[in-house]
């Protein structure tokens, strides 16, 4: 299957327990390569991003604001990675 999707290729740093266990995965023909696990990886963060905000808009829409003590749980559940 060809990609047609425009790509671009970066550099990423990764620590090197995970790049071990994703080449196993790629010698085991779970992932076809890195490039691909990583891609998969970054769509999947970025659509369960979009649907945390469609959830959170939605129960803002039938709730009201979050409460201070309601935005730190969520805070809490879900850190910022600095």
């Amino acid at each position: 299957m060809v990609n047609s999707m425009a790509t671009r290729k970066i550099t990423i740093t990764v620590e090197e327990n995970d790049l071990a266990r994703i080449r196993e995965m790629v010698q085991a023909g779970t992932v076809k390569s890195v490039s691909g696990f990583v891609q998969r990886a970054v769509t999947r963060s970025l659509d369960a991003d979009r649907l945390l905000d469609e959830y959170l808009a939605a129960v803002v829409a039938e709730g009201g604001p979050l409460t201070e003590s309601e935005t730190a749980w969520l805070d809490e559940l879900f850190p910022i990675p600095q």
